[in-house]
């Protein structure tokens, strides 16, 4: 099972993100995908999302 850490750089704020990310669960399911942890840093501009 491949599992990848992945940090990217936002520009609508962490809640607009985090809407986006829960959106894309079911489709994430289909594939086998799912987020296990997500987090961002003191600025909330860097989501850090733990994927498997």
């Amino acid at each position: 099972m491949v599992r990848m850490l992945m940090t990217i750089n936002i520009s609508k704020g962490w809640e607009t993100w985090s809407e986006m990310a829960k959106s894309l669960e079911p489709q994430m399911n289909e594939q086998g995908a799912k987020i296990i942890w997500a987090g961002a840093n003191p600025m909330k501009r860097r989501p850090i999302c733990w994927l498997k």
